[in-house]
């Protein structure tokens, strides 16, 4: 796939002139008038001095006028490089000078080349120590949305709900699934989840945990609704239970900023006692092996370009063109994949191997344990114990 982003939107422009593209509220805004508006966007930042290459750095907010922003800057082929809201200012702009990226709202500089026709640049969770500047090509978020589509149908006449950030993957995938479908994305506002399904006519949902805890707090029949996709932590099993006895269509999803989002996800009529057990199959255009250890290492169309540092671009592949993810797994009933914890998260207790995710999992089917966190502490007898944070409600016993 090496079609420029500005060639796609003109030709889902003529394919799809009266879908609408963005949904806010009543307000919508078909794929021919989406075009149309981003044209002069897209030449008032090239008079701005933004070109080919440039790194754009933004705190984006869930609205139509950064959608607006994004598309006329892909246009230009610019680099979208959205940093997290909950970094204060002065952190957000140390990131921003890590990656050698231009604030929205300043001048614009040529900066050092990328070796890379890139497109975003997604700062990671930081989950093993500081964000990394992770690199993604067009054709990254491209197959990633295809092969999503072969496990999640997702087509013109259908409409995902943006209900999570634009600066993490899991939102911006959003952005791009609908984008090269000729599908619909909806804004999500501030009513709740279930009206917002309802009349919007949602068919297609991202969701994290808590979400879907308040989705499940009333029995809701909803028509529309094709696929719920979620991802993020583990899903207590009591959740999973419910959204099962209410027919939800809820898919599991294993996957991570460097491969454009998911790897691996469950399909749709997979039952409780696998969707407990396994992450998922792994979808097309990802290739996963499994290194002594059981440390997952990724390839493929979706893997991306590397890490951004201050000596330029990490590929972070091996020579098979492989990236080791640093989460241990191993494959269940021939094709699923099953995620069992990090690999540097493990430690070991009075001789035995522990991944801490084992007993955050085994913790969060307690009723009333809403988050559980666990860590090794040292110990003299067995090296170390493992110690749980639990994030609790009113209804908690632990006895």
């Amino acid at each position: 796939m090496n079609r420029r982003f500005d060639d796609i939107l003109k030709a889902q422009a003529i394919a799809f002139p009266d879908v609408p593209f963005i949904v806010a509220q009543e307000r919508h805004w078909t794929f021919k008038e989406v075009e149309m508006e981003t044209r002069l966007r897209a030449q008032i930042a090239t008079e701005k001095g933004i070109e080919k290459g440039i790194r754009v750095a933004f705190v984006p907010k869930n609205t139509v006028e950064t959608l607006l922003n994004i598309v006329a800057w892909l246009r230009i082929d610019a680099v979208l490089c959205p940093i997290s809201n909950r970094f204060p200012q002065d952190v957000a702009k140390k990131l921003a000078k890590q990656i050698d990226a231009n604030w929205q709202d300043e001048s614009f500089e040529k900066a050092k080349p990328l070796p890379v026709d890139a497109c975003s640049i997604i700062f990671t969770s930081g989950s093993s120590g500081s964000p990394k500047a992770a690199v993604l090509t067009l054709a990254n978020h491209y197959y990633s949305a295809l092969g999503s589509s072969e496990n999640i149908p997702f087509r013109n006449g259908d409409r995902w709900l943006l209900s999570l950030p634009l600066y993490h993957v899991s939102g911006l995938s959003i952005f791009f699934r609908c984008f090269f479908a000729g599908a619909t994305l909806v804004l999500s506002d501030e009513s709740a989840l279930k009206t917002q399904i309802r009349k919007q006519y949602i068919t297609h949902l991202s969701l994290v945990s808590t979400q879907l805890g308040t989705l499940l707090a009333e029995e809701t029949h909803f028509p529309n609704l094709k696929a719920i996709l979620l991802g993020g932590s583990a899903f207590p099993e009591t959740l999973l239970a419910e959204a099962k006895r209410q027919k939800l269509p809820i898919h599991l999803s294993y996957g991570m900023t460097e491969t454009a989002s998911q790897i691996a996800t469950t399909p749709l009529k997979t039952s409780l006692k696998s969707l407990l057990n396994a992450s998922g199959k792994v979808l097309p255009h990802r290739v996963i092996k499994l290194e002594t250890g059981g440390e997952i290492c990724v390839g493929g169309d979706v893997l991306f370009a590397g890490y951004w540092t201050k000596k330029g671009l990490n590929p972070m592949r091996d020579e098979d063109g492989f990236f080791k993810t640093g989460d241990v797994g191993e494959f269940i009933s021939g094709a699923q994949l099953k995620v069992l914890g990090r690999k540097d998260e493990m430690f070991i207790s009075g001789g035995e191997n522990i991944q801490p995710q084992e007993i955050e999992y085994a913790l969060m089917q307690l009723k009333g344990v809403k988050q559980a966190f666990v860590v090794g502490k040292a110990d003299k007898q067995y090296g170390e114990v493992p110690v749980a944070f639990l994030e609790t409600s009113p209804q908690f016993d632990f006895l």
